[in-house]
C-alpha cells in the first residue's frame, strides 16, 4: 500500500465524492416539477389538517392528532425522496431482483402472525414503531423497479418470445395472489394496470396486453363474489337504488360533500360532511372533502395540475429515452401511470362512478405507507430529470469544447498556411 493512498487528503476527498455527486445531481433537478411536487405536498398538509379535525377530537381529543402523526410521515417521505434523488438510476437497475426478492419477503412477511398487523379484519401492515408499514405500497414499487430492468433486457424480443411474457406473468401473479390474501383487491388492480402499461410501453403487442388483462378481470371477478362484503360493495354500486342507510352510505355520503361545494365551495374548514358522516375521510374520501369546502372550479384545477404531473413525467421519460437510458424511461413512465392511476381510482370511487376500493389520493390523503411511497415515486421521478439534465449539460459541454477545439484547429491551419 502507497503512502498517498493512506494520506488523509485522499481519504477525505473519497468519503466526500459520494456527498459531493449527490449535491451535484440535486442541482440538476428540474425546479418546475420539483415546485409541482412540492405544492400537492403542501395542499396535501392542508387536506389532511382539514379533514381529519372530527376525528381527532373523537378517537384522541385531540382535533390535530391526525396532522401531528401525518407530519412525521412527512418528514420520513421526505427523507426517503432525497435518498432515491441521490441515488443513481443504475444502482436501481443493478438491485431489481434484490427489490423484487425483498419485496414478495415483506407481502409473505406481513401475512405471519406476531409480525402482520391485523385491522378490520385485514392483515396489511408491519408495526415499525413509529409507523404501520403497508406491505403493498412498497413491494408495488419494488415490481415496477424489476419490470422496468426486466423490459430494458427482454426488450428486443418481448413481442417474439413466449418466454418474454411469461416471466412478467409468474412474478405478476405470485404478486397478486400474495397481496389478495391480505386482502387488498384495490392495490392488486393497481399493481397489474402499471405492470400491464409499462409491458405495453416496452413493445409488447396489444393482443398479448388485451389477454393478459381479460384473464385479470376474471379473477378479479372471482375474487370478488369470493368474499361476501366485495359482492355487497359491487352490486350496490350497480344497483338503480342503492340502500343509503346500508352499503351505500359511504358513496351517498361522499357525493353529498360533493354537491354542497357547489361552483365555489363552502370554505376551508366548513365541511359538513367531514363531522363523522363520512366514514375515512381523511384517507378514502379525502377529494369529497376537498370538493366541498374547494368547489368544482378548485376540483378542475386539481385534477389538471394531476394531469399535469402525468405529462410531466411522460416528457421526463422521454427524454431519458432519447439518451438511450431506457431504464429511466421505464422508470419515468411506470412512476407516473402508477400515480395517475391512482388519482383515477380514488377520483372515481369519490363520484359514485367505481365501488369502494380503499385507494388514497397521492400527496393529499393520510397514511404514512401510502405517503412513503409517494415519496419513494416522486424522488425516483425527480432522479431521471436530474440526470437527464446533467446529461444535457455534459453534451452543452463537451460542444463546446468541440467548438473551442474546432476554432484552435483552424487557427493554427492558418498559421502554418501564413
Amino acid at each position: 500500500m502507497t503512502t498517498a493512498a493512506l494520506n488523509p487528503q485522499s481519504l477525505t476527498m473519497a468519503a466526500m465524492a459520494p456527498l459531493q455527486s449527490a449535491l451535484l445531481s440535486l442541482r440538476q433537478i428540474d425546479r418546475s416539477l420539483l415546485m409541482l411536487l412540492a405544492g400537492l405536498t403542501v395542499l396535501g398538509v392542508v387536506m389532511v389538517a382539514t379533514s381529519s379535525i372530527a376525528l381527532g377530537e373523537s378517537y384522541t381529543s385531540d382535533a390535530h392528532y391526525f396532522l401531528k402523526r401525518h407530519l412525521v410521515n412527512l418528514s420520513l417521505a421526505l427523507a426517503a425522496a432525497l435518498f432515491c434523488c441521490c441515488a443513481p438510476m443504475r444502482w436501481w437497475q443493478q438491485s431489481s431482483i434484490l427489490l423484487l426478492v425483498a419485496g414478495a419477503v415483506l407481502l409473505v412477511a406481513v401475512l405471519i402472525p406476531g409480525i402482520g398487523v391485523e385491522i378490520k379484519g385485514a392483515r396489511r401492515w408491519i408495526n415499525l414503531g413509529v409507523m404501520n408499514l403497508q406491505a403493498t405500497e412498497i413491494a408495488r414499487i419494488c415490481a415496477l423497479v424489476y419490470f422496468a430492468d426486466y423490459l430494458v433486457r427482454r426488450r428486443s424480443n418481448l413481442a417474439n418470445e413466449f418466454r418474454g411474457i411469461l416471466i412478467p406473468g409468474i412474478v405478476l401473479a405470485s404478486y397478486g395472489c400474495l397481496i389478495g390474501l391480505q386482502p387488498d383487491l384495490g392495490s392488486t388492480i393497481l399493481l397489474a394496470a402499471a405492470c400491464f402499461t409499462l409491458l405495453f410501453l416496452g413493445g409488447l403487442p396489444i393482443g398479448w396486453v388485451l389477454t393478459m388483462g381479460i384473464m385479470m378481470l376474471l379473477v378479479v371477478v372471482a375474487l370478488i363474489f369470493s368474499a361476501d362484503y366485495r359482492a355487497a360493495r359491487l352490486l350496490t354500486f350497480l344497483a338503480e337504488n342503492p340502500d343509503i342507510q346500508g352499503s351505500g352510505y359511504q358513496a351517498w355520503q361522499s357525493m353529498t360533500a360533493i354537491a354542497r361545494g357547489g361552483w365555489f365551495g363552502v370554505g376551508l374548514g366548513n365541511s359538513l360532511q367531514k363531522f363523522l358522516y363520512l366514514p375515512e375521510v381523511h384517507t378514502d374520501y379525502v377529494f369529497a372533502v376537498f370538493a366541498e369546502e374547494f368547489g368544482l372550479l378548485a376540483v378542475v384545477s386539481l385534477l389538471s395540475i394531476f394531469a399535469w404531473l402525468l405529462l410531466k413525467g411522460f416528457g421526463v421519460g422521454r427524454k431519458a429515452a432519447l439518451r438511450d437510458d431506457w431504464f429511466a424511461a421505464y422508470m419515468a413512465w411506470g412512476v407516473s401511470v402508477a400515480l395517475l392511476l391512482q388519482v383515477v381510482v380514488h377520483v372515481l370511487v369519490n363520484v359514485g362512478l367505481a365501488p369502494s376500493t380503499g385507494v388514497v389520493l397521492p400527496y393529499m390523503s393520510y397514511g404514512g405507507s401510502a405517503l412513503l411511497a409517494t415519496g419513494v415515486m416522486s424522488g425516483l421521478l425527480l432522479r431521471v430529470s436530474a440526470e437527464n439534465n446533467a446529461q444535457q449539460s455534459l453534451s452543452a459541454e463537451q460542444r463546446r469544447q468541440q467548438q473551442r477545439g474546432g476554432a484552435h484547429d483552424g487557427q493554427l491551419q492558418e498559421v502554418r498556411h501564413a
